[in-house]
């Protein structure tokens, strides 16, 4: 039985959807990683340490946090195509 346009953008959607819930997730745990680890270079900085990978951590979650709702959005749209269709 062949899939039908429809199906497809359906199967797509819910795909783009559960990556995008994942990549959300993954970026909000990058930004608190980087937060913390942050805060301890903050500490660290009055005995010389020159760092600054908190702060790359934080905008690497920042940046899959905006692909994720990027994602979402466009597998919502995907989503209430398919169901305009039916």
């Amino acid at each position: 039985m062949p899939m039908e346009k429809e199906d497809i953008l359906w199967i797509i959607g819910i795909i783009m959807m559960v990556v995008g819930a994942i990549l959300l997730i993954w970026g909000i745990y990058y930004i608190g990683a980087g937060a913390t680890l942050s805060s301890y270079e903050s500490a660290a900085a009055q005995y010389g340490y020159q760092g600054a990978v908190g702060a790359s951590l934080m905008t690497y979650g920042a940046v899959l946090l905006i692909i994720g709702i990027i994602l979402i959005i466009v597998g919502f749209i995907l989503l209430y195509k398919f169901k305009i269709s039916q």
